[in-house]
């Protein structure tokens, strides 16, 4: 009898493992899709950029052109430090191991943002680490909300207080929102810092031209502004992972503590 007891416990032990992996997983998927609740926004800002690069006349490009030009070669040291511009139409733009990437066909007032970037990379310390930071940021990110769904809030049994390293987990559950949006910041800030520069370089040299220089400025606002809609995809999905997580897990205890009170009865 006690080893048909054991087979039974052991059996009944397996279906709650699978339920509660199955829930994880559920909830990180949900998680997952989550993040992808900015794609909206960055799709509406990607169309005002479009927008406002599309407005451009054939002379305000080619203003546009010497503008970028005296940016790279006389305003900052970015020619002599090997920054290069080079087109690309897979992309509104880019920054790579000194390759300034710009679709110039749509999006030409992305330069300036773009060259702020050269300018982190190349002259200051602190700004070139926030940009090697950007993929620690996001895999940090992803690791939060897998712990997020495959762990749960643990509660004081029988009256013990809970140890310390349950209360770590509790609130790195609690603040996972807020963890997840820190983990984007060095990238949020080097962006907005790309955009200060882009920005300040546009008035100099529009100065005669203040028109493109605001166009500039709107379009490094809409592209900062997709990066901040990104930011808080994040940090939603990770509160939403934690919500559904929670949620299973209390359906499943309450099941739990109705079939123990029922076999008590029964007994």
């Amino acid at each position: 009898m006690e080893k048909i007891n054991s087979i039974s416990f052991k059996g009944e032990n397996s279906k709650k493992q699978k339920k509660n992996l199955k829930g994880s997983l559920a909830s990180y998927a949900i998680g997952i899709i989550t993040t992808k609740a900015s794609l909206p926004v960055s799709y509406f800002a990607a169309k005002k950029m479009l927008k406002l690069s599309g407005s451009l006349n054939t002379d305000e490009k080619g203003i546009l052109n010497a503008a970028v030009d005296n940016v790279l070669n006389n305003k900052t040291n970015l020619a002599k430090k090997g920054a290069v511009i080079k087109n690309t139409t897979n992309s509104p733009g880019g920054f790579l191991k000194n390759i300034i990437l710009i679709n110039r066909d749509d999006f030409p007032l992305s330069t300036f943002h773009e060259m702020g970037h050269a300018f982190n990379f190349n002259n200051s310390v602190f700004w070139k680490t926030m940009q090697k930071m950007r993929r620690a940021g996001t895999a940090l990110t992803s690791l939060i909300l897998f712990f997020v769904a495959f762990s749960k809030e643990s509660k004081p049994q029988d009256g013990k207080e809970l140890t310390k390293a349950q209360k770590f987990k509790n609130n790195l559950r609690k603040y996972s929102p807020a963890l997840v949006a820190a983990a984007m910041l060095p990238t949020v800030l080097e962006e907005g810092m790309a955009t200060l520069r882009g920005n300040k370089w546009a008035r100099e040299v529009f100065e005669k031209t203040p028109k493109l220089a605001k166009k500039v400025s709107k379009t490094n606002k809409w592209g900062f502004i997709s990066y901040c809609a990104m930011t808080a995809g994040i940090a939603f999905s990770a509160h939403i992972v934690r919500r559904i997580k929670d949620l299973s897990t209390a359906k499943k205890e309450g099941f739990a503590q109705f079939n123990s009170k029922m076999e008590a009865h029964q007994g």
